[in-house]
């Protein structure tokens, strides 16, 4: 029984790393997004932009529920 209580113990503990590795991830990703716009000389900060912005943060905030739900399809 407790062999059986270990494996379980370590398939979550590899479930949770590998959350944590596709977080990182999107979130890394979701910085570089950030860190070009505002980098960009000129940018303005209209209504696509705000637009480009909030669809960033959806796709970063979807990013990680899907993660979350199915650590191991990245």
């Amino acid at each position: 029984m407790d062999e059986i209580d270990t494996e379980f113990k370590l398939k979550e503990i590899d479930l949770e790393a590998e959350y944590d590795a596709n977080a990182a991830e999107a979130e890394a990703a979701y910085q570089k997004k950030l860190a070009e716009l505002f980098l960009t000389p000129g940018v303005t900060f209209d209504q696509v932009t705000i637009e480009k912005l909030q669809a960033d943060g959806k796709a970063y905030a979807d990013e990680l529920f899907r993660s979350k739900n199915n650590p191991q399809k990245r």
